[in-house]
């Protein structure tokens, strides 16, 4: 008996790839906006704790989605290729942009905002010389741990996503 199932990846990543980009354009500007507005350390790192629970919040969509659209069946494997792709996306479209914005458009962007942050701690000095001693490295192989940390949390969340909604024919 055929297999009624969509079980390639490639369907999955027409499904999910789209939506993905836009996602990570998305990431982008949520990430630039701050910066370009000068908007201080607290709205800037805000914006990850907000991007986060969106992404925890999309990817479960999109896994419910494309169980639905698979006719209520969803395998871990098909979860984990819908939130690792999504992350992945996401995570190379933000790795880049911010190596870039931190390379060549504001050098010191990330320094001065981590003092700013500090000093609203009153530990300004401590970091001023934490930096002195260590000063940023900007290595274009931060894109890649970036694309893997992002990967990471895609995992992570379409693990436990699809723990919850997997259904198979035996269920």
């Amino acid at each position: 008996m055929e297999d009624q199932h969509i079980e390639q990846p490639k369907n999955i990543r027409d499904f999910i790839l789209p939506t993905a980009i836009i996602f990570g354009v998305a990431r982008v500007i949520i990430d630039l906006l701050p910066k370009l507005f000068s908007a201080g350390p607290i709205v800037y790192y805000s914006t990850f704790l907000i991007c986060f629970i969106l992404e925890i919040i999309f990817i479960s969509r999109f896994i419910k989605k494309y169980r639905s659209f698979n006719n209520g069946f969803l395998s871990i494997k098909q979860a984990l290729l819908i939130g690792i792709t999504m992350m992945v996306v996401i995570g190379t479209l933000y790795s880049i942009s911010s190596y870039v914005y931190d390379t060549y458009v504001d050098s010191n962007f990330q320094i001065a905002t981590t003092i700013a942050w500090a000093e609203m701690f009153g530990q300004g000095d401590a970091v001023r010389d934490q930096i002195a001693e260590n000063p940023p490295n900007r290595s274009p192989i931060g894109i890649l741990f970036g694309i893997l940390w992002f990967t990471f949390i895609g995992f992570l969340i379409s693990m436990i996503a699809g723990s919850v909604l997997k259904k198979s024919e035996n269920d």
